[in-house]
């Protein structure tokens, strides 16, 4: 892993390229890593949570559970676009749901949405 530096020298910036031929080959795997590299930086990596964003919808909508929890924090948060509590909400039940432990517990934090 280019990103871990696993048996091999970290290089953030080439694993974001790999990730995101990996992405737009539709492999969800690849889509959540690109969107955790982008949402929080890395070396040589500028956040950019709107492309973060964009990598999480389309991780969430192949069913990767964790994106659909990143995502729905996301979308709560305002992050990288228009605020939509109520998906983000719904999002994060639907990933708790599916036993992502951390989606149940910012659910158990996070007041109702108005």
């Amino acid at each position: 892993m280019l990103n871990a530096g696993h048996g091999i020298a970290r290089d953030d910036v080439r694993a974001v390229a790999v990730y995101r031929i990996a992405c737009d080959g539709n492999d969800r795997e690849g889509c959540g890593a690109l969107g955790d590299l982008l949402r929080n930086g890395a070396q040589g990596v500028p956040r950019d949570e709107k492309r973060a964003r964009a990598a999480f919808e389309k991780a969430c909508a192949a069913g990767h559970a964790l994106a659909c929890a990143e995502l729905g924090v996301m979308l709560g948060d305002g992050d990288g676009g228009p605020t939509d509590k109520a998906r983000g909400r719904a999002l994060l039940e639907n990933a708790c749901d599916q036993a992502v432990e951390a989606a149940c517990s910012l659910l158990g934090r996070e007041p109702p949405p108005n």
